[in-house]
């Protein structure tokens, strides 16, 4: 059965969520949010994003670090989500994530070596970008960097491209220098079999 099925079309939601900090950046940072509203078309998500004053939303005014994406889905459909949507701070479109559409380009907005935030699950993280798949790739994560974060323990994530940023807030010396010696000094079979793992059988290759 194909997406553009007319009967999936009829059955269509378009899930409004917002994440957000509660405090100046410091990494790693919890992300609050939740479910704003579900819609039965995109026009009417988008509107709600472009009135100014939210009466029950105005405390995410003053927020740091706030997001907004329109998570499109399919009911009664066993692989339901279609795509992502993402939204600055100011409600502004900037990029979204389908699922399934081997052809879509990556913007490489990042290089290896390259400090960035990353939204991890809950969590708002500074990692260092390893790698990005390679040009050719099918796979659902055509999209996706792979970040590498953490000091006491190994940490090695996948994020799609709209949740990477530039750093807002501030890393020590000691964790940037931590970042690079890991992504310089480690063996690199090392990596590539983390990687390897991490990707869900996506390979992925080392940006030079």
């Amino acid at each position: 059965m194909k997406r553009d099925n007319l009967a999936l079309k009829n059955n269509t939601v378009f899930l409004l969520r917002m994440k957000y900090v509660n405090e100046r950046i410091k990494y790693p940072l919890q992300l609050h949010g939740g479910t704003l509203g579900i819609f039965t078309n995109l026009k009417y998500a988008e509107h709600f994003l472009k009135i100014n004053k939210k009466t029950l939303y105005n405390f995410l005014e003053d927020k740091p670090f706030k997001i907004y994406e329109i998570e499109e889905i399919t009911l009664n459909y066993f692989r339901n989500f279609i795509r992502t949507r993402f939204y600055n701070h100011t409600g502004q479109f900037y990029g979204e994530h389908i699922w399934e559409e081997a052809n879509r380009t990556f913007d490489c907005r990042f290089k290896r070596g390259e400090l960035v935030e990353f939204v991890d699950g809950t969590t708002l993280r500074a990692g260092i970008v390893a790698a990005v798949p390679p040009d050719k790739d099918s796979s659902p994560f055509k999209d996706y960097y792979l970040v590498l974060h953490g000091i006491k323990e190994y940490g090695c994530s996948r994020a799609v491209s709209h949740n990477v940023f530039a750093l807002s807030g501030k890393v020590t010396d000691e964790y940037k220098n931590h970042l690079l010696y890991r992504l310089e000094m480690e063996h690199l079979s090392k990596l590539k079999k983390e990687i390897e793992r991490t990707s869900d059988f996506t390979t992925y290759r080392i940006i030079e």
